[in-house]
């Protein structure tokens, strides 16, 4: 998902959310978005690679 697609997924959702029936509790998705915004820390990008064919192993 690039950063277009997770600001116009997230951007939907809190529409989604501010037309919610009154008595629906959204405030555990409300401070998932916010914490997914506004990370308190800064997020580190792990990337596995899976080698199969031995091609790396000298590596």
């Amino acid at each position: 998902m690039t950063n277009d697609n997770v600001s116009t997924f997230l951007a939907d959702l809190r529409r989604t959310l501010a037309e919610a029936p009154d008595g629906v509790d959204v405030s555990a998705i409300t401070a998932a978005i916010e914490a997914i915004e506004n990370p308190s820390e800064a997020r580190t990008k792990i990337w596995f690679l899976l080698d199969r064919s031995g091609s790396m192993q000298s590596l």
